[in-house]
């Protein structure tokens, strides 16, 4: 679970572009289920 290289701004999109919780625990979900 990640997102692209660089986001620009970097400022502007960095809560978008750092995975949370949530995001990892749904990108673990979908590599298990595989």
């Amino acid at each position: 679970v990640t997102g692209f290289d660089v986001p620009v701004p970097l400022y502007a999109m960095e809560d978008y572009y750092l995975p949370n919780a949530a995001r990892v625990e749904d990108g673990i979900r979908e590599a298990v289920e595989f």
